[in-house]
């Protein structure tokens, strides 16, 4: 294989702490995974502590030597939070054999995390009385996912342990490229292109001592986009669609663009802005002409096709900035939400079976609502799904899990919100006739706070669940509680359920979060949805308002009852035209991706510009002027300060502009 050195992802591979079980002022320390003073423990932590590693890369195989005059022992354990990983000891070398994705090692490029195991390792001399600086020289080859192999060579890092990893390799052990895997995606180079003759080595590709070792980063090579097509799934039924395109194309070049529906639940403006939003400088919007007025819209990135739903029985079918077919949906009667009423409500597409879920308003019970499944392949419509719950504002759809995300506005005894999941693994793939009958049995799960401040009619009462979030890399879902500061989370993956008439039930870990800095959002928090395969999630309020706010979810899920780990709240600056941010109406016009150029998560929301009218419009005519672009982990590491909600602001005098955290996309309108 061709040999050079470069920087790549820093992995810090081992990080062998001091924790050598012989030596009794180490054994109590707090990462200790098993104490035995004739095991030789070595505690090792792997970890992924920043964020230049190329999007959707992995670890595949870590590899370590012991330094001369010691053996490894056949006596590894694994810490608790550690991967499914598989282990091959010997004397002489142990072999970590990390698992695939969806499991992978790390789950997002973007965001830190680690793990850690444990493994004796004998001085062939001194038996177990050594210390840690004596295990400096022991070599961990880390391989990675883009076909990336480098060899780091143990030191002491002044702490009391030894580390070594991708970001300080062994200046005598060249790295290598493994090019089955380089080459692995469809279009993908194995080098960067344009190189000049005179600095190319034998093999093609750059030669680093000429070109240098960042011309390399996988961050910028073709094939790299993070998140598989059933993790891009994963984003809300609200207004706002991104559709991402020539994936395989050198980084620069790879497409990310909006679809922004011109009208709401409670306007009646027609067409769809296609806007362009990366790459930089931005090229200029289209519209999209409709005969009615368009809620929202999905993309599907492995086809290239948008599908938008009207506010009537339209769906209309896009490809590019083209209208290509309008079917019908079988929507018989409106639905009615907080935020307006729909025959179409929403969209959401199954990238991995190109299968769109259109939420429609049906006549008489059980909920006047429900799912109707588009093939987009055959283009035939199934018979609609009636819900014996009403359909949430903002489904979402895991492919993962064949499970449709749907929590409601209080709909539950006492008015708890219920939320409901419909289990999709029997629908069908390809829908082979217009009205085919599906089956998609429906779970609920009614939730509340008890003795909520805002109440429908008594204690227990006041949950309006209005839209559904998920990572579907772990399965931790979300909902957002509308009119107040509070969000739902739950763990997925510990979900167990009871099958019942006209729905099931199902249970899991859960709770409501209390967002105290979030309490300044119009309309209380609203919108959310997740960056896939970031553990990132925007949360917005609706119907005017400029705050937002960013969290960061657990990377783990499993055991115990899910968290966030971390959250900021902000303020969007004015427009370029020097108006303060309104954000837009239902459905929610807020959506989250992680792009194919830089592999960063980004929010994207779209506003409204509020013109008095009359009727029944409620008082906004006026369609979406600008689309915000949020560089979500840089909101996170923003400086901050404490209010009297509490510490987790964003310091108001930080130029989110200036500091590249928020850009402005004009929508043409």
């Amino acid at each position: 294989m061709p040999q050079f050195k470069r920087h790549l992802t820093g992995f810090l591979a081992a990080a062998a702490l001091a924790a050598l079980l012989c030596v009794t002022a180490q054994t109590a320390k707090a990462d200790n995974l098993n104490n035995s003073q004739s095991q030789c423990y070595v505690t090792f932590t792997v970890s992924h502590p920043d964020t230049i590693g190329g999007p959707g890369e992995y670890v595949t195989q870590l590899v370590y030597t012991p330094p001369p005059g010691f053996v490894f022992k056949q006596n590894l354990v694994k810490g608790s939070n550690a991967p499914n990983f598989k282990a091959q000891v010997d004397a002489t070398r142990l072999v970590l054999t990390m698992p695939q994705p969806p499991n992978q090692f790390p789950k997002s490029s973007t965001v830190p995390s680690s793990f850690q195991f444990q493994i004796g390792i004998m001085s062939q001399t001194l038996a177990c009385n050594y210390g840690t600086q004596d295990l400096q020289d022991m070599l961990v080859k880390t391989s990675l996912s883009d076909g990336y192999i480098t060899t780091s060579r143990f030191a002491s890092d002044g702490l009391g342990n030894v580390a070594g990893g991708t970001g300080t390799p062994a200046a005598d052990i060249p790295a290598a490229i493994d090019p089955t895997k380089f080459t692995q995606l469809a279009g993908a180079k194995p080098c960067s292109p344009d190189t000049e003759a005179d600095q190319k080595l034998v093999n093609g590709c750059p030669d680093p001592a000429q070109v240098g070792a960042a011309d390399g980063d996988p961050a910028y090579e073709g094939g790299q986009l993070g998140g598989s097509p059933a993790n891009r799934s994963c984003a809300p039924s609200g207004a706002l669609a991104t559709l991402l395109q020539n994936l395989t194309g050198d980084a620069g070049t790879r497409t990310v663009t909006a679809h922004v529906p011109n009208g709401t639940w409670a306007t009646s403006s027609t067409g769809v802005q296609v806007v362009p939003i990366e790459p930089t400088p931005v090229a200029a919007p289209v519209s999209v002409l409709t005969a009615n007025p368009v809620n929202s819209c999905a993309s599907n990135s492995q086809t290239g096709q948008t599908v938008c739903a009207a506010n009537n029985t339209d769906i209309y079918l896009l490809s590019g900035t083209s209208l290509t077919s309008t079917m019908t949906s079988g929507a018989t009667a409106s639905a009615g939400f907080t935020g307006g009423s729909c025959q179409n409500c929403g969209v959401a597409i199954n990238q991995a079976t190109n299968t769109a879920a259109i939420m429609v308003g049906l006549s008489g019970p059980p909920s006047g609502s429900g799912i109707q499944f588009l093939d987009l392949g055959t283009n035939k419509l199934s018979s609609p799904v009636a819900a014996a719950n009403q359909v949430s504002e903002g489904i979402v759809w895991d492919p993962n899990r064949n499970l449709v995300l749907s929590p409601n506005e209080g709909a539950g005894e006492n008015g708890a919100g219920i939320y409901d999941l419909f289990d999709t693994s029997a629908v069908p793939s390809p829908i082979t006739s217009s009205g085919q009958v599906v089956s998609a049995p429906e779970f609920a799960n009614p939730v509340y706070i008890p003795c909520r401040v805002v109440a429908r009619g008594g204690a227990g009462t006041g949950t309006f669940l209005d839209s559904a979030a998920e990572d579907c890399s772990t399965g931790i879902a979300l909902a957002s509680d509308e009119f107040k500061s509070y969000a739902y989370i739950t763990d997925l993956t510990q979900a167990t359920f009871t099958a019942g008439s006209p729905a099931g039930s199902w249970t899991a870990p859960q709770q409501f979060l209390a967002f105290p800095e979030f309490s300044g959002f119009a309309a209380g928090i609203s919108g959310i949805a997740v960056a896939p395969d970031t553990h990132l999630a925007v949360a917005t309020g609706e119907f005017g308002g400029n705050q937002f706010g960013v969290l960061q979810l657990p990377a783990t899920s499993g055991t115990g009852t899910p968290n966030v780990v971390d959250y900021a709240a902000a303020s969007l600056p004015n427009t370029p035209g020097g108006q303060p941010w309104f954000q837009g109406l239902d459905p929610h016009t807020v959506t989250a991706y992680v792009s194919p150029n830089d592999g960063k998560a980004y929010a994207l929301m779209a506003n409204l510009a509020s013109v008095p009218c009359s009727g029944s419009c409620e008082g906004y005519t006026s369609k979406p002027t600008w689309l915000a672009v949020i560089d979500m982990a840089a909101l996170l590491a923003a400086p901050r300060v404490t209010t009297e909600a509490g510490p987790h602001n964003v310091d108001p005098s930080y130029d989110l502009i200036g500091n590249g955290v928020v850009r402005y996309v004009a929508t043409g309108n």
